[in-house]
């Protein structure tokens, strides 16, 4: 399995993770978005309200996805490219164990390519905006720490900070110290830095993002990725 450059940022739902990467993608890096996403409209745009309650079948997509995304990237020669991807293959795989499916029915996790580093982003204890039934983040947050381990990969942890000081923080511990002076604070999410910025109804409903101190908490019946 190769070596690259990719920068993984991984972590629990609403740990702050999709707002760092479109902060860096703002301040000129190279990203890649959450594969979940794409597949999500695209599903809900042929009339698929909630692809992920099939949760065997919508891991299986995400995992496909993910792989092909990767696939395509190394083919393009840009293995060697510092890009910064909002999950990676090992939590594809660490959702089907979350979600109890049968260990003869998890696909292998092999890597397209290996990542340099991972950092997993801690999440506010006191955040309940998006409560989830039966949702146990630490748990899979070992999960997925432990299939990042499996694949030797350097893991990060990172705390709970402003969005611009946890981008700094990646970058430094990324090796790329240079590059800190990129982040520029005009580029700042609004005030709810750690909100997930998607559009799907599987993160938020479908508006703008809010001020943090105006978004009141609400549940839903299916576990975010």
């Amino acid at each position: 399995m190769p070596d690259s450059n990719w920068i993984v940022i991984t972590g629990a739902p609403c740990s702050g993770k999709s707002t760092v990467i479109t902060y860096l993608k703002d301040c000129g890096f190279n990203v890649n978005h959450e594969v979940a996403q794409g597949y999500i409209d695209e599903q809900q745009a042929e009339g698929i309200e909630k692809p992920w309650e099939d949760k065997e079948k919508f891991q299986k997509a995400i995992l496909t996805r993910q792989r092909t995304v990767e696939d395509a990237l190394v083919t393009q020669g840009k293995s060697n490219k510092t890009i910064f991807f909002d999950r990676g293959i090992p939590d594809a795989i660490a959702y089907f164990s979350y979600f109890g499916v049968a260990d003869d029915k998890i696909p292998d996790s092999v890597l397209v390519t290996k990542y340099k580093h991972v950092f997993i982003f801690d999440k506010p204890k006191s955040d309940v905006r998006h409560g989830v039934d039966g949702d146990d983040p630490e748990r899979l947050v070992q999960l997925i720490k432990n299939e990042y381990k499996r694949h030797k990969c350097k893991i990060h942890i990172v705390p709970v900070m402003p969005v611009e000081q946890r981008a700094a923080f990646v970058l430094r511990a990324a090796g790329l110290k240079a590059q800190v002076k990129k982040l520029e604070t005009k580029n700042l999410p609004s005030s709810g830095a750690l909100l997930p910025l998607y559009k799907s109804g599987y993160y938020l409903r479908k508006t703008k993002p809010q001020n943090y101190s105006d978004t009141k908490p609400r549940t839903r019946s299916r576990k975010a990725i």
